[in-house]
């Protein structure tokens, strides 16, 4: 795993469980929008592609769609 890639995760994995599940995607999207100017968004989404529901939403921002999305039957972390 890259450092950026370590970096996005390691972040989020750290405080993810102390926010309320229903403001966690708000919260991903800060945490990237935040990030954005310092991490190759598109190349961290590819890579941690299903690590995380709220990263995955979040990540939509960032990475071209594929044929083969189908987000809808992950759980939530």
């Amino acid at each position: 795993m890259g450092s950026e890639i370590e970096l996005v995760l390691g972040l989020w994995e750290s405080f993810r469980d102390v926010i309320p599940a229903g403001k966690r995607e708000d919260a991903a999207n800060k945490m990237l929008k935040i990030l954005e100017d310092w991490v190759d968004m598109e190349d961290v989404a590819l890579q941690l592609q299903g690590e995380d529901t709220y990263l995955d939403r979040a990540f939509e921002h960032y990475i071209e769609p594929t044929e083969n999305d189908d987000d809808a039957d992950e759980e939530d972390y």
